[in-house]
């Protein structure tokens, strides 16, 4: 559904007539979403549980996003996406929160896998909508028929979702304890994954936003061509998602994210550098392998903060991540209208190296 949408949006900003800034305005609308619901997300969970919360979130989230391309003006296509966003918010955390249970259950490494599967979505999803609007089909009924799909894969995978066993409770307060006594180090290790985490998202919601604006205007490809640049990001994130498990326990975490971020570096640089197709999409490539560690990373890392309930610290992290990836989109906007959509994409390039000089402090659970 999101790489559906993300490839659509150069049509929303034709048919609305839209420059960069009001495009931007208008996405601002899915951050707001997000940041109302963000921080109940948690109480939703510890009310319906994460399971049902799932489930639901994952029909709700099919259903809300064929509202901004069925919605007849700007202002209502901002109101879906808001819903849009309210809805994500609230899966972002359950989902999460269910891998996070798996790996304490069972004792392995899925987290970076199981991102890889949203990027594999993020992949098919903008290689099908390229191809569906290169042949000139409406975007909206593209949209209500990916819809479908996703309510389909929702019901599949509810037994598989009801199976999973709860959290186990704590056998002792030792975690609760040290949680206790060493506060400050647990909040400076929070704000130093948050920080991480919002250069991370900021680059994330760029990449789904703009990719394929700037194939468009910038490269000047043709409308086959254009979501491949988003599709060839989306493509290498979830192969590095995939190896992540694998990775990660060998090199150390906090290197893993060190490298990402110089692979962002690196790919954001050569698409600027040199705006032809097939070097932008290379360029969008190494960023979705520089990229592709960082949220599982954070994710599984805040879900285990000592003497936090379950969700509250994946609340916490999802809360500001949520707000780097949605806000980024908006603030590339303004800053595209302002002077040009190449100089805005060089905010990526300061975040990369914020992100991999804190990487080597963050303290991570």
């Amino acid at each position: 559904m999101f790489g559906t949408w993300a490839t659509f949006i150069p049509y929303v900003k034709g048919k609305f007539s839209l420059d960069d800034a009001q495009l931007g305005l208008m996405l601002l609308a899915f951050p707001v979403g997000a940041a109302l619901f963000n921080p109940i997300s948690a109480w939703i969970i510890r009310k319906v549980g994460m399971k049902k919360t799932t489930f639901y979130g994952m029909i709700a989230v099919s259903v809300v996003y064929t509202l901004p391309l069925n919605l007849p003006s700007p202002a209502w296509v901002a109101f879906g996406l808001c819903l849009t966003g309210m809805s994500i918010a609230v899966l972002n955390v359950a989902m999460n929160t269910c891998t996070s249970v798996i790996e304490q259950n069972e004792g392995i490494h899925t987290m970076s896998t199981s991102h890889g599967l949203f990027s594999v979505g993020l992949m098919l999803g903008s290689l099908v909508a390229s191809v569906s609007y290169g042949f000139g089909v409406d975007p909206s009924r593209h949209m209500i028929c990916a819809a479908v799909m996703g309510i389909l894969l929702a019901l599949l995978a509810r037994p598989v979702l009801m199976s999973i066993m709860d959290r186990p409770a704590p056998t002792s307060t030792g975690h609760q304890q040290k949680g206790h006594t060493d506060k400050k180090g647990i909040w400076r290790g929070i704000i130093l994954m948050v920080v991480l985490s919002v250069c991370s998202n900021f680059t994330e919601g760029t990449m789904a936003d703009w990719t394929a604006v700037y194939m468009k205007e910038v490269v000047g490809s043709s409308a086959y061509l254009i979501g491949w640049g988003l599709a060839g990001y989306s493509m290498c994130m979830a192969i590095g998602r995939m190896m992540g498990d694998g990775i990660v326990p060998l090199f150390g975490a906090r290197r893993v994210l060190g490298m990402g971020a110089a692979m962002v570096f690196a790919g954001i640089g050569i698409a600027l550098i040199w705006p032809v197709t097939i070097i932008s999409i290379l360029g969008f490539s190494l960023v979705g392998f520089g990229v592709s560690f960082s949220s599982p990373i954070l994710y599984g890392s805040s879900s285990r903060i000592p003497g936090y309930s379950e969700g509250k610290g994946l609340a916490i992290l999802n809360s500001f991540g949520m707000i780097g990836f949605l806000v980024g989109p908006v603030i590339i906007g303004f800053i595209s209208r302002a002077f040009s959509l190449q100089l805005a994409f060089c905010m990526i390039l300061v975040l990369a190296v914020i992100w991999g000089t804190l990487s080597r402090k963050v303290k991570l659970y």
